[in-house]
């Protein structure tokens, strides 16, 4: 039950910079090692709608760079799964 869970020990020892907009409202279970190798970057606004739990190593030394919008709120619909058969085509 959470957002985000680890299973070892929080080291924030990099850059983590929030400036742009990342919206968690689902689940994000990590279970082991989250191991990011440089610098996290989050151009907007960082919200975190649940319960944020760290008991794990999360080590961030690497470059991840968000510079848009990240919503995630559960499922994502599924584009294209089904394709209206009234579409015109090139082939005319």
């Amino acid at each position: 039950m959470g957002l985000a869970m680890a299973s070892k020990l929080l080291e924030a020892s990099r850059h983590l910079e929030a400036s742009g907009i990342l919206e968690v409202s689902g689940l994000l279970e990590v279970s082991g090692l989250l191991e990011v190798s440089g610098h996290l970057e989050v151009s907007g606004l960082l919200e975190v709608s649940g319960l944020l739990e760290v008991s794990g190593h999360l080590e961030v030394s690497g470059l991840l760079e968000v510079s848009g919008l990240l919503v995630a709120s559960g499922l994502a619909p599924r584009w294209g799964a089904k394709r209206p058969q009234n579409l015109p085509t090139r082939s005319s």
